[in-house]
This record gives C-alpha cells, structure tokens and sequence, in this order.
C-alpha cells in the first residue's frame, strides 16, 4: 500500500484524480461482473443439467424401445417355431421376415441344441444378418464359430430363460460389436418341453453408440451404456467399448434406481463436473452422462465475454469524460506549476499566470507572485552578502599564504650541518590559526628550536602569533640561553596587551657537537625523547604562559642528547585531538606511535605521526592546529 502511495504521488493531479476514479469505478465493475459471473453460472449449470436429464431420460426410452423391440423379435421367432412346420423346414425365411420388421436388430439366429437329419430343422444355426444395406445368411454350425460355447448360448441354457448377453465381437458371425439378446425354447412335437436351441436377435453397439452421441455432453463429456456385469454396452468414447466400468460407476447403480446427479470426477480424464444416471428398461442397463465444469465455464465465459465487453465500453467512455474533466479543473495548476518550474531553474522573472476567481487556485497564485518579489529582494540582499564574504575569504587565503611563509618550510634547512635531521609541519584548524615553530643558528655551533601555541584560534590567534615569532626572532639573537629568551620575549608580549591573550612556548637550545641541550618552558607541551631502544622521556619544565604578567622568571633545564635519539615537539592539537567517539589522541598514543617509528628519518617520523592522527579522527572534523617538530641526532 505505501508502494502504491509513493508511486501515485509522483503523478500529476489530473493523473491521480483519473487513477483513482479508474479504481474506484473498476472495483464496482469487477465486484459486479463478479456477482452476474456467480449468477449466470448458477443459472446455465441449471439450465444445461435439465436439458441433458431431458435428453438421457430421451435416450434411456429409445434405447429401452430398441430393446423390447429386440426382445419381440426372438418371442415371435420361438412362436413361429413351436406351431408352424414350415418355419422349422426352412427357418431362413422366418429369420428374414423378423429383421425386416425390425430395423433395430442388426443379426437374429436359431442356434439347435444338435443338427437334426429327420425332423426339425436341417441346420444347426441358421443366422441371418445386415451387411452393407442388404440381408445376409449363414449356418454358424458348418464352420469353426463353435456357437455352444458362446454366452449368449451358454448362459440361457444354463438359466432356462431369456437373457441380455454382455457386450463381444461376433468374429466369424455377424463380425462387429454387438450385444445379443438369446432364449432358449423347446420343439413340443418331441418329447414334452424338450429343449431343442436357443432363438437370438443381435443389438449393434455400433447403434447404441449413434444414439448416445445425440446426448448433448460438451466438448470433455461423454455419454455411456453399462450392463448389469458392470461392461460398457455404449461409449461415446469408442475406446471404452466392451471394457468393465470403473468400480465407482458400478456402486452408483447399485445405489440409485432412479434419475441421479451428483458431483463427480471422471477417472476417464480426470475432469471435474457432473454425473447423471438413469436406467433403461427392466433390463437391468443403465444409461450414464458425464458433463464438465470446464464446459459450463467455457459457456459462462462467453456470456461474461459479452458483458465484460459492454462494461469495458462504458468504462472507456466513463474514464474519457472524467479526463476532459480532470484536465479543465488542473489547466491553471498545470500553468501555475510551469511557472515555479522556471523560478526554481533560476529564471526568477518568470511570469505567473493570474487565476481567476477566490478559489484556492487563485490564492495560490498570489502567494506565489508574493514569494517572487520577496526572493528577488532576498536575492539582491545575498548578493551583496555573498560579495562581502568573498572579499574576507580571498583577504583569509593571502593571511594564511603570509602566516605560513612565516615558517620555514624548506628542509633540511641547514644542508651545510652534519649530525641532525630536522622537519616540521603546521596545519590549521581554519584559514589562519595560532600556532607556530621556528629555528636558527647561533654561534659556536648551537641551533635554537621553538614551539608556540597561542590561545584562541583564527585571525586574533593568528595576528598575535605573528607578532610573537617577530618579537622572538628579536630577542633570541643576544640571548645566554632559553630563560633569557622567554622572559625577554614575556616583557615585549605583556606590554599593550589589550585583548589579555597568551601564548605557550618551548624553547631549546642544543649543542651540536657535544649534544648538550639546554630548554625552558612557558606553559607548554613537554617534547617527547624517543632512544632507538624504544625508551622514552617527556622532557619537562615549569613556567607559566607568555603575555600575562611581566614581572615572572623562568628556568633553564638540560640534558644530552645521543647518536639515535630524536626529540619530537608538538603542541596541544596532537594530543587533544578526538575520534567521533569524543575520545583523546593522548601521550600514550603518543609515546607508542614514536616508538614505532623511531627507525625513519625525521620526514618519515612526521608523515608517519600525521597518519595515525588521521587514522585516530577518522573522519572526525580538526578542533585545533597541530603542529609537529622533530630534530634527530645523527
């Protein structure tokens, strides 16, 4: 549902409005259709069953008449035989008169119990049948055909009365599918009730067949005959002659005597839909239909085909009308959105069309010329702005260019010295920041470093830098060792400090031929000694920030420093620096990522200190300027 939603909302009015009448009119439509489907089906599953009920009750009677007429014709046979000699002389005769008078008997024959030579008949079985629309005659007893051994001879001898005979092919006979209906009789001229052969008049199945197909049953039904043993006398379905019905055919007609119907599923070709079974005669034959769901659908479709193809057509003219009208209430929404489009590609002269009327529309449009001319001012306004910021930035870009060549950056920077390796790295947090570091050679071969760090971030920051590393370059020249060049530089800076700002420095000054280091420390970072055993020492010293009081001292401290060993300046920027867990970089990271670079040069100690710090933010934004200094002892 949210699918359909977002999906709708990103079409038009016009379209939506038509996409949800479609709907909402082909769901009542649908629903609609759905029911007259129900109904009609409901209705033609009436109408066909009765029709095929009229139709086997039909078939039943016509195929009962065939019988009884059968059945007269072996009783007018048996009686022509018990009082007429002549028949009994020649039995031909009889036998062509009875099929004559009986079109529906395809084969009628007088099988004797033995040859008679003296009286009776001279044939063993005279039969006479239909043969390409003429009447043919036979004796089955001078050849192999072996009538006594036939049911339809067998079974009436047995039973002493007449029967229906299951369904055989008469090889040697009549030759096709039939079923015979046989009684037995008896010469009285002879002894008393002497059982002299049996009288029989054939049915074709191939008849039986041609009056089921008059049985309307659909394109997957089928019509059937079965006998009381259970065998197909009749099947539409011409493969199914002579072989025994399925078992639940035969529990039907156990079951029910009369006109039946019921739900079934043909085990013939498993379609679903209807039985009808009726019985025929007192013969104990029962006629059945099969008609398919499938069938009933396949009317029912056409009927819905025919209203679904109305319904379509008023649902086309339906959707026509209410598109004119969709389209004549949007044109000015369709105008209106034209008109934004080109203000909000940039265009914002564009004229907005004026709607008519109080209607929401035309409210609309006249907040939105409102909106127009208040963009245009706000516009002219940003503009303005935009060149004022523009100004500061390029005014920002050349202070940052001054404040960084305010640092040396070329390295190594004294390539006439042996037995150092020096280099640094500034980096501000904005444009221009506070921090700095310096260096220079003093006589009797001693170098001096610097670090400073001053409070605040920025122009303010950086403009009393600039003014600290001026001072500084002033001061170290005629100075007898670190104090001195702290508290110098801490009387220059206390002086017209308005602003009450303070910078933090370390300063260092180191022997280059006996590695004596002599430092001092105005409220700075402790450097980092780092020995290629991996052992460590902050190097540390007390004193208080630059710039705030004139009137403080500062002390000298000192240590030596040994081939291997490097001493790494930082300030505040490295070690307060934070991952977007708001964790610190630390000392302790420090210390360890120090150790593990201790091997490199004094380039790569810097790269590789400045990629774990990036490593350590991940991403994090930088809060304040690092700056990084390593000196290492060749």
């Amino acid at each position: 549902m949210a699918a359909w939603r977002n999906w709708l909302g990103r079409k038009s009015i016009a379209w939506r409005l038509l996409a949800v009448m479609a709907v909402s009119v082909g769901l009542i439509m649908g629903s609609l259709a759905w029911y007259s489907y129900l109904l009609a089906r409901e209705l033609f599953e009436q109408e066909v069953l009765d029709a095929a009920r009229d139709a086997a009750v039909s078939a039943s009677e016509r195929i009962g008449a065939a019988q009884k007429s059968v059945e007269q014709s072996v009783q007018g046979i048996i009686l022509a035989m018990d009082y007429f000699q002549e028949t009994r002389d020649n039995p031909y005769d009889l036998l062509h008169k009875a099929l004559l008078q009986n079109p529906e008997v395809y084969g009628a024959g007088i099988a004797f119990e033995s040859p008679v030579n003296g009286q009776g008949s001279r044939y063993a079985c005279p039969y006479v049948f239909r043969q390409q629309g003429s009447l043919k005659q036979t004796d089955l007893g001078r050849n192999d055909y072996r009538y006594q051994e036939w049911e339809w001879y067998t079974k009436p001898v047995k039973l002493g009365r007449p029967v229906w005979s299951e369904p055989y092919d008469d090889i040697g006979g009549g030759g096709i599918l039939m079923t015979t209906y046989a009684a037995p009789f008896a010469v009285k001229s002879l002894r008393a009730e002497e059982l002299r052969g049996v009288a029989t008049a054939d049915l074709s199945l191939q008849g039986l067949n041609e009056l089921l197909k008059t049985i309307p049953t659909g394109r997957k039904g089928y019509a059937f005959l079965v006998s009381p043993q259970g065998k197909y006398v009749g099947h539409t379905m011409t493969s199914q002659l002579m072989l025994s019905a399925v078992p639940s055919l035969i529990g039907i007609s156990e079951l029910f005597h009369g006109v039946y119907v019921a739900p079934y599923e043909s085990e013939l070709n498993r379609e679903k839909g209807w039985l009808m079974t009726v019985p025929v005669g007192l013969t104990g034959w029962w006629l059945g239909v099969f008609f398919s769901r499938e069938d009933l659908l396949f009317r029912i479709l056409d009927f819905s085909r025919v209203q679904l193809s109305l319904g379509f057509a008023g649902f086309c003219l339906l959707i026509l009308v209410v598109t004119l009208l969709a389209r004549g209430i949007t044109r000015p929404l369709r105008d209106l959105e034209a008109a934004t489009r080109l203000l909000a590609d940039g265009d914002l002269q564009a004229t907005i069309p004026e709607a008519p009327g109080e209607d929401e529309i035309a409210s609309l449009s006249r907040a939105f010329r409102k909106m127009q001319q208040e963009l245009l001012a706000y516009i002219g306004r940003l503009r303005e702005t935009l060149q004022v910021q523009e100004r500061i930035e390029s005014e920002l870009r050349i202070a940052h260019d001054i404040q960084m060549s305010m640092v040396p950056k070329v390295f190594p920077p004294f390539p006439q010295l042996t037995g150092i390796d020096l280099y640094a790295l500034l980096q501000p947090a904005k444009e221009v920041g506070g921090d700095f570091y310096d260096f220079c050679l003093l006589p009797e071969r001693q170098i001096c470093l610097t670090v400073g760090d001053v409070s605040g971030k920025g122009v303010p920051a950086a403009l009393f830098m600039a003014a600290t590393q001026t001072l500084l370059k002033a001061v170290v020249a005629d100075s007898d060792g670190p104090a001195t060049v702290l508290r110098r530089l801490n009387e220059s800076l206390s002086q017209r400090n308005d602003a009450n700002m303070f910078v933090s420095v370390f300063c260092t000054f180191i022997d280059l031929d006996s590695g004596a280091c002599r430092y001092a420390s105005a409220g700075h970072n402790p450097p980092l000694v780092v020995s290629p055993n991996k052992k460590t020492q902050f190097i540390t010293g007390e004193g208080m920030a630059l710039g705030v009081f004139a009137d403080i001292g500062f002390e000298t401290n000192s240590l030596t420093l040994k081939s291997g060993q490097a001493v790494i300046f930082y300030t505040d920027g490295v070690t307060e620096a934070r991952n977007p867990s708001d964790e610190f970089y630390g000392e302790e990271r420090l210390v360890s990522t120090a150790m593990a670079c201790i091997e490199l040069d004094a380039d790569g100690m810097v790269a590789h200190l400045r990629e774990d710090l990036e490593n350590f933010a991940a991403g994090a934004t930088q809060a304040d300027d690092i700056t990084l200094l390593v000196l290492k002892v060749l």
